[in-house]
């Protein structure tokens, strides 16, 4: 499981590079950020985060010997709904992070 929040922990720094990307464009340095642009990339770790929240799900529920299967399925279906229903907006990225530190709170009773 600690393997899961470190890939998770991955796809919210993706989720972070738009003020690299934006600095980037500005001094004219050219990286693959900045060429995928800030929407892709932004799309691109709520794709990931979404998929992570329905392997958690899967699991919890193939796995319930090992998982809190009564606290991660919905906890984790709670988290994607709020991913997907997201306005994107300065407290996009706010939501974001709110979402890493829900998951570390919640670890230690999965």
């Amino acid at each position: 499981m600690n393997n899961s929040l470190i890939l998770q922990s991955r796809f919210y720094l993706i989720l972070s590079f738009e003020a690299f990307i934006i600095h980037d464009h500005r001094f004219q340095i050219v990286t693959f950020a900045a060429k995928f642009g800030v929407r892709n990339i932004a799309f691109l770790g709520i794709g990931l985060l979404l998929v992570n929240y329905i392997g958690a799900i899967l699991t919890a529920i193939y796995m319930p010997q090992v998982f809190n299967r009564n606290l991660m399925v919905p906890v984790h279906a709670i988290f994607a709904l709020c991913l997907i229903f997201q306005e994107a907006s300065a407290s996009f990225y706010q939501v974001i992070w709110r979402l890493l530190y829900a998951e570390y709170i919640i670890f230690p009773f999965m």
